[in-house]
């Protein structure tokens, strides 16, 4: 997520203060808003495949703690990201924010649900 943002504009209004430069600004924004989430939740379903999958794991059977609490703890926060944000930051309405907001929490929570079958 650092990576990306490092290469985005930065979010400082124009000296000027031009409408169309505060446009962009709440517009970029509002894109910063909409695919901050998905790529948290990308990062963390890799970290949990790549722990998963791991030559560690596959040997020993054995789990980087670490690693698999930071992705639980990034799905945590993007779960309560998603319960405190406000469709107007997302420049969404009620109905498509509660679609879109629906959306990723069923996508967490079949992130941190245990699969009962195996991958083939």
């Amino acid at each position: 997520m650092h990576a990306l943002e490092s290469l985005l504009p930065p979010l400082v209004p124009p000296a000027d203060g031009s409408p169309t430069d505060k446009d962009y600004i709440q517009n970029f924004a509002a894109l910063r808003q909409h695919f901050g989430i998905p790529l948290k939740l990308a990062s963390a379903y890799r970290l949990v495949q790549g722990v998963l999958s791991s030559s560690k794991f596959r040997i020993r059977g054995s789990i980087d703690d670490a690693r698999l609490g930071t992705a639980w703890s990034t799905l945590d926060a993007v779960w309560n990201e998603l319960k405190t944000s406000v469709p107007a930051a997302f420049k969404l309405s009620q109905t498509e924010f509660s679609s879109y907001s629906r959306i990723w929490k069923l996508f967490i929570f079949e992130c941190r649900k245990p699969r009962l079958y195996p991958t083939l």
